[in-house]
């Protein structure tokens, strides 16, 4: 039961949080980024294995694109490494 009302939650401020972004969308307006407050955000990510997952799939994936630009940028200006 308390694993159910918790999944409610989680549908109910996922489902707010739509809402709000396609509201703004409408009004051309940006949208707010504290919605969900701390605590909350990290009872969802420590709930749902499948979200931490992708969360760090996704910084990953930002480090490697960093890592890639700064590799492009060395080699097309012709930086080397200072030592």
């Amino acid at each position: 039961m308390r694993n159910k009302s918790r999944r409610h939650s989680e549908t109910t401020i996922i489902a707010a949080a739509r809402y709000m972004l396609e509201e703004s969308k409408k009004k051309q307006e940006v949208a707010p980024n504290g919605i969900i407050n701390y605590k909350e955000r990290e009872e969802i990510l420590n709930s749902n294995a499948s979200l931490k997952s992708i969360i760090r799939r996704n910084q990953t994936t930002g480090k490697l694109q960093k890592e890639a630009l700064q590799e492009y940028q060395k080699l097309k200006y012709h930086i080397t490494p200072s030592k």
